[in-house]
């Protein structure tokens, strides 16, 4: 199994559908918009049948996998913090492993790529229940994570895991307002990440940017799966890159001031970390 991990609009669904379409292997499909009623028919037929355009789409159809397995939110929510090994207890991997096993049979690969944006709180759960399994970090700028959280329809009504108030919730109680509090989630976020990796062996654990992937795939790809054990041709990431339609991104927007001393304040020292522990990465 690869996790792709990340804070939300960081890159992780890009970077899904990306590792999926590599030789050998593949990502769960996403539901198309469908009625709740029809959630467990469609299921079926994503894990079970070829695949029609109309019903799916390439992207995770993972947290209803996940929630058969016992990884819910309730996992994380309930305690507001990281949960690790100590609650292998409460899940139950094997599940998991089954629905991964069906996804590589029926897609003829041997390996499964699994993306969920709550998985930054279960790296050390996900880590203990899966050891041969593969951890792809993906970090983009906070200051672009900002602006694309602030776009979404879902931001004001989502839920923080690290805290159990919504986004609306949060900034009404804590009178903070948007920016300052999508830079503080992507700050606990990413924090949360590199605080969970320390237990988990080099090789197991790969990072590159959401700049670096979409202006050179192949240079951003390649280093970081062979690093964790994934000999795939930069020629064809490069391909895998042109189906998805990976695009050069617009060049960066230049940050306004306001957002520049809220980024600077939230996420100071997180990108101080980061830019220790990985030189090379350019956000």
């Amino acid at each position: 199994m690869l996790f792709v991990i990340g804070s939300g609009r960081s890159g992780t669904t890009l970077a899904n559908s990306l590792l999926g379409a590599l030789p050998g292997m593949a990502c769960f499909p996403r539901l198309a918009a469908f009625d709740p009623r029809f959630t467990p028919v469609a299921s079926y037929l994503a894990r079970y049948t070829s695949r029609p355009a109309w019903l799916l789409r390439d992207s995770s159809e993972i947290v209803n996998v996940l929630r058969e397995a016992g990884i819910t939110y309730d996992l994380v929510s309930s305690s507001l913090c990281p949960v690790g090994a100590e609650s292998l207890e409460a899940i139950r991997p094997e599940l998991l492993q089954h629905r991964v096993h069906q996804l590589l049979r029926w897609r003829g690969v041997s390996t499964a790529v699994l993306k969920n944006t709550l998985n930054v709180a279960r790296v050390g759960l996900l880590s203990a229940a899966f050891p041969e399994a593969r951890f792809i970090h993906i970090v983009r700028d906070p200051a672009d994570v900002v602006r694309s959280l602030e776009r979404v329809e879902f931001w004001m009504t989502m839920p923080l895991w690290w805290d159990g108030r919504t986004v609306s919730q949060y900034m009404h109680d804590e009178g903070v307002s948007s920016a300052r509090l999508a830079a503080r989630h992507w700050a606990r976020q990413v924090h949360t990440v590199l605080e969970s990796t320390h237990g988990i062996e080099s090789h197991r654990i790969a990072t590159f940017t959401y700049r670096e992937m979409t202006s050179a795939p192949a240079e951003a790809l390649y280093p970081a799966l062979a690093k964790v054990g994934f000999d795939i041709d930069a020629r064809m990431i490069e391909m895998a890159a042109e189906r998805v339609g990976v695009t050069v991104p617009r060049r960066a927007q230049k940050a306004e001031p306001d957002l520049i001393h809220i980024v600077n304040d939230e996420c100071g020292d997180v990108l101080d970390s980061i830019s220790a522990l990985f030189p090379q990465l350019t956000l």
